[in-house]
């Protein structure tokens, strides 16, 4: 094997020297980068979760009979999140609780 060379490249000095090698493929790279970065905000701004906000519809539970039982139940969306809700009002303050639920 006489004149062969061996070396050890570290993958970040190999993709480096690739990308000097090539500027054309530099560009398309970057347009890649670009373009995965505004799929990435169109989703988010999508599904909401930049936006933290939400709402709840509760109404009286029919079911309650006992302490335990929520006085309100509903559904609601808060930062692009759907949610199951339940109610209960205990020493003047009130409870709620979300429970994560598959979007219809």
């Amino acid at each position: 094997m006489e004149g062969r060379r061996f070396f050890i490249v570290d993958e970040d000095q190999l993709r480096e020297k690739i990308l000097e090698m090539s500027p054309e493929l530099q560009r398309d790279t970057e347009r890649m980068a670009d373009l995965i970065r505004e799929l990435v905000k169109l989703e988010r701004e999508k599904s909401g979760l930049d936006n933290p906000r939400g709402t709840l519809e509760l109404w009286l539970n029919k079911e309650h009979h006992t302490e335990t039982d929520p006085k309100w139940v509903g559904t609601g969306r808060v930062a692009g999140r759907h949610y199951l809700v339940s109610a209960w009002i205990k020493n003047q303050a009130l409870k709620v609780m979300l429970l994560p639920r598959k979007a219809k």
